[in-house]
């Protein structure tokens, strides 16, 4: 939960035949507010999620390729990422 009281959650979402990050927030009646994708042309899952003093969101997770503006060490990636505050 932030601490604005809305709900976070993050996992994968399957737009294709590859999986990207999803992330999200919740008003704290459980109605979405909003949702995001990002990822590589792999397997990319989220599996952690919080926010930081400023609203942005920091989320962890694996990836199976070089995510936007990152580098592949080959197999299976850690991350961990900061991205802009949703409404």
């Amino acid at each position: 939960m932030a601490p604005d009281g809305s709900i976070l959650g993050t996992g994968i979402a399957t737009p294709s035949d590859y999986y990207d990050v999803m992330y999200f927030r919740l008003g704290g009646d459980g109605v979405q507010l909003t949702t995001q994708q990002f990822g590589s042309t792999g397997q990319d899952t989220g599996t952690g999620i919080a926010t930081d003093a400023g609203g942005n969101f920091i989320l962890a997770g694996n990836t199976q390729f070089a995510l936007p503006g990152g580098t592949s060490a080959g197999g299976v990636d850690a991350f961990i990422t900061r991205r802009p505050a949703l409404p």
